[in-house]
């Protein structure tokens, strides 16, 4: 018998946010298949932390196709400037103190 999800939420002391973004949780099923597999018994498909968790996926994903259509309408850039490089400044061996 596993440990319940409130529980082992509230254990680790888990942001659900964080957390399916760590695991990259997107579906009910995919949240049920990883706690399965670590030994804890999911929570039904209408509590708050899955409605959380499916809310956030479909926010990204809009915020996704969003930015994909912005970033394909805005123009290049012509070139991107290098940057200098600076030389490291490194101790002569005559600087360097001998110990006696």
């Amino acid at each position: 018998m596993g440990t319940k999800w409130d529980y082992y939420r509230q254990r680790r002391a888990i942001d659900v946010c964080k957390w399916s973004d760590h695991l990259k949780i997107k579906t009910y099923k995919d949240m049920c298949k990883y706690l399965l597999s670590i030994g804890v018994i999911p929570p039904q498909d209408d509590h708050d932390d899955v409605i959380k968790i499916l809310s956030l996926s479909q926010r990204k994903e809009v915020k996704q196709d969003i930015s994909k259509k912005d970033v394909s309408k805005t123009p290049k850039s012509k070139s991107n400037p290098k940057k200098r490089l600076t030389k490291k400044r490194t101790l002569n061996k005559t600087n360097k103190s001998k110990k006696m």
